[in-house]
């Protein structure tokens, strides 16, 4: 059985947990609390942000659809009346 040793005692660093030194361990631990802190400070704002994210976006999509859907109806050069009524014969 062989034992790793350093020849150095410099070169040695102890670790404590998960393999980090104590030092690293409690300023990862501190970074955590504080971030989960800040979450819940922030909550609702937070929450608030997501949603009007997400209606931004789906309001990006439906207008980018409506200018697809006028510019394939221009194409036809069809009026808003004949694409009305087309639309008419189609469900009938």
């Amino acid at each position: 059985m062989e034992i790793k040793m350093n020849k150095e005692i410099r070169d040695y660093a102890e670790t404590m947990f998960f393999g980090l030194s104590l030092r690293q361990f409690l300023f990862s631990a501190l970074g955590c609390l504080l971030s989960v802190g800040i979450f819940f400070l922030f909550r609702s704002d937070l929450v608030l942000q997501i949603l009007s994210y997400v209606a931004q976006t789906e309001r990006d999509f439906m207008k980018q659809r409506q200018a697809e859907g006028i510019a394939a109806a221009g194409s036809c050069d069809m009026s808003y009346s004949t694409f009305y009524k087309r639309c008419k014969e189609m469900e009938d």
